[in-house]
């Protein structure tokens, strides 16, 4: 059955989605790199976004596993960690405005040569760029890099993501349950 996987995409059809829906310039298909992933599609590329330069990912996002609801709300969480002085990722809105476009199938295979069976061609996905923040997995840096120093630079940047998240959570639990008293 379906597994709410997006479907393969080739480079030239990411380069030709990306200037439909979003305000790029300057995207060609020697900038895009798909990263590995599970569930989703991740595409690395650089471009031009309201005349900067600068490095992005677009994501699409496995249907099943991630609702439109959490991946907006996952744009506000981001915006949040931003705000607080976090160097978090941060999603670009599309032409339209909003930070997560919702695309059918259709849309996304339009430029692909094979299509899909048409039974399918309605299903929804939720499509996001986001600024590229470089780094490495924490698992993945060599033993010998990890001093003191690091570690203790890790646990205050992990700190200041929980005290931002505390007040988040707060300010949403406070709005969606009102104290009543």
């Amino acid at each position: 059955m379906d597994s709410g996987r997006p479907p393969q995409l080739k480079p030239a059809s990411i380069v030709k989605l990306i200037k439909l829906y979003y305000d790029f310039e300057q995207v060609t298909e020697d900038f895009v790199t798909q990263f590995p992933s599970y569930y989703d599609l991740n595409f690395y590329f650089r471009g031009l976004y309201q005349e900067i330069e600068g490095e992005y990912m677009l994501k699409v996002l496995n249907r099943v596993r991630i609702s439109i609801a959490m991946a907006s709300g996952l744009s506000v969480l981001w915006s949040h960690l931003n705000e607080n002085g976090l160097n978090y990722t941060s999603m670009l809105p599309n032409k339209k405005g909003e930070r997560v476009s919702t695309l059918t199938l259709r849309e996304l295979v339009q430029f692909e040569e094979e299509q899909p069976p048409e039974a399918v061609l309605a299903f929804l996905f939720s499509v996001r760029v986001m600024r590229f923040v470089p780094g490495e997995v924490f698992d993945m840096v060599d033993k010998h890099y990890l001093t003191p120093h690091l570690l203790f630079q890790v646990g205050a940047f992990v700190g200041r993501i929980d005290t931002a998240l505390k007040v988040i959570i707060s300010l949403t639990l406070h709005i969606q349950y009102p104290i009543v008293v």
